[in-house]
């Protein structure tokens, strides 16, 4: 759009494609890999915000819930895909839904991850302190 059309111009109303038809709605050239914030958007839509916790009332998962917190999240379910299906999420506070996320592998891949880049890091100031003290 040009900067200088009004909110009148009719150019500058022009309805903008829904759903599947939208761009942003793909990701990648995947049709079957949604947006992930199109895809939260859609369940905050289609089925409001999360509401309550089903571990603390159902306890579905392999820890209880700590009940101290009162902000609820969609938390995608483990072998199911990023699809617009209320049946691939659960409804879980903050602090479930960090606790299901955050399993030990995902641990020790962040672990690996952070000694890679701070070696890297470390590595590229030595090369700086060595090419100062040559020139």
């Amino acid at each position: 759009m040009h900067k200088f059309l009004g909110k009148n111009h009719p150019l500058y109303k022009k309805k903008k494609p829904k759903g599947k038809e939208n761009p942003n709605f793909m990701k990648f050239k995947n049709p079957n890999n949604i947006a992930y914030s199109l895809l939260h958007r859609w369940l905050r839509t289609h089925h409001g915000k999360a509401s309550k916790c089903e571990n603390r009332d159902n306890n579905i998962l392999q820890f209880e819930c700590n009940k101290k917190t009162n902000q609820f999240e969609y938390a995608k379910k483990k072998n199911y895909k990023h699809e617009p299906n209320i049946e691939n999420y659960y409804q879980l506070c903050k602090s479930c839904h960090i606790k299901y996320d955050y399993t030990g592998e995902r641990k020790i891949k962040q672990r690996i991850n952070s000694y890679k880049t701070g070696f890297h890091k470390y590595m590229k100031k030595l090369k700086k302190v060595e090419q100062q003290i040559i020139t």
